[in-house]
């Protein structure tokens, strides 16, 4: 019997096996062929640190964010793009608030304001969290003048798919900052590769999780690739499997809730190499509400979300996705079918459309390379949320404490 079995060999679950090994037996189980494969969640992200005002729509959401973002940077300082460059592209991104966002550029600065004020208090308290550079640096306000780059006639579809013009309110700098996943990715295999309280068992999938009344444990049922099924014992589980948490656990004596149990949204991104005129471009995020993010990566690639495009669907977390739902995102997720090139040269020139007609034509010059599917969880919601939340000013998507 194992002292923990951990679920899930992304971030979470990763570092979960390491924190526990320190004084257990741990076994982690991951479904692919490797720990933090390129199908999880974990490396289908836009690689941001966010410093929290990427949900300007939720102050609550936004502090938490920061938060969290100052302890992954302590814990992994040699995994952040640009080093010790706090005035690189990659260490300084920007967010424009739309003439129709959702919220105000009062509401914004607020915000803002806010999050530098938390800076600063986590700060004075430890000096180690001045991760994102002096405070007084943590944003500033942006001229017109140093983003002329963007287009001052910015086409916005609403949820009948009538264009509108509309453009930017308020642009804002921050210290947010870039992950250079691959460099965190080979960190986390090294420490686990070399932590000997750790097995791993890759190519596993779990199929349920059943207690064991006897001996107050848990049996996990597990089938490995040569179609093998067996049955694994474990005192403890800890189960990272993201967006198959819930299905898994639903045999799990637990507290009940009234509240209703979740979905998880399917959100797609779009790979591309810029041209290298558009290289040293800074990420972008366009909010709050149903508009698109640009995030340039430090070899000249960008990961383009385009909001009324890449969200693709959602099913709840308490069930498998439908056949349905999975033919509808193998098709639109391939570049080999007709439908897939379309969907990848929507979202471009989605995206392209907030640029000057100069760099638009640049812009819809890249070279698509892939789609990246993720999961999006959203926690005690089902029925209030749908295709057309991101038009939504109240929408969870907005203000994601959970």
């Amino acid at each position: 019997m194992w002292d923990v079995i951990v679920i899930g060999g992304g971030i979470s679950g990763s570092l979960t096996a390491l924190e526990l090994a320190t004084n257990h037996r741990v076994l982690l189980i991951e479904s692919a062929k490797e720990l933090l494969p390129d199908s999880c969640t974990s490396r289908n992200q836009c690689f941001k640190l966010h410093t929290g005002m990427h949900y300007f729509g939720d102050l609550e959401t936004a502090k938490a964010c920061l938060i969290r973002s100052i302890a992954f940077a302590r814990a992994f300082p040699t995994c952040i793009v640009g080093g010790l460059n706090l005035n690189a592209p990659f260490r300084r991104g920007r967010h424009f608030v739309m003439k129709n966002s959702f919220v105000t550029s009062e509401e914004a600065l607020s915000v803002a304001a806010s999050l530098k004020e938390l800076y600063l208090q986590l700060i004075t308290t430890d000096p180690e969290n001045q991760v994102f550079g002096l405070p007084d640096n943590f944003y500033r306000i942006l001229t017109p003048h140093e983003y002329d780059y963007l287009s001052s006639d910015i086409p916005y579809y609403d949820e009948q798919g009538c264009c509108h013009p509309t453009g930017i309110a308020l642009g804002i700098e921050t210290a947010e900052s870039l992950v250079d996943f691959e460099a965190l990715r080979r960190n986390i295999r090294q420490k686990i590769s070399s932590c000997s309280n750790i097995t791993v068992l890759v190519d596993t999938i779990v199929t349920d999780i059943l207690p064991e009344q006897e001996r107050q444990g848990y049996l996990i049922q597990v089938t490995q690739k040569n179609k093998e099924h067996s049955i694994i014992k474990t005192r403890l589980i800890v189960n990272c499997a993201w967006q198959h948490i819930e299905l898994l656990s639903k045999n799990i004596p637990q507290k009940r809730s009234t509240e209703e149990p979740g979905v998880n949204r399917i959100k797609v991104t779009l790979l591309v190499k810029l041209p290298e005129a558009l290289h040293a471009l800074n990420t972008c995020l366009f909010s709050t509400g149903p508009y698109c993010s640009i995030t340039v990566l430090e070899n000249g690639e960008a990961i383009l979300a385009s909001e009324r495009f890449t969200n693709i669907g959602f099913y709840p977390v308490t069930e498998k996705i439908s056949p349905a739902l999975e033919e509808e995102i193998r098709i639109k997720t391939s570049l080999q079918t007709e439908a897939g090139k379309l969907f990848a040269q929507q979202i471009l020139e989605d995206c392209s459309a907030y640029f000057v007609p100069a760099l638009q034509e640049l812009m819809k010059q890249s070279i698509i390379k892939a789609f990246h599917v993720g999961v999006v969880k959203h926690t005690d919601l089902t029925s209030n949320y749908t295709r057309r939340s991101i038009y939504e000013e109240k929408s969870v998507i907005h203000s994601r404490l959970d």
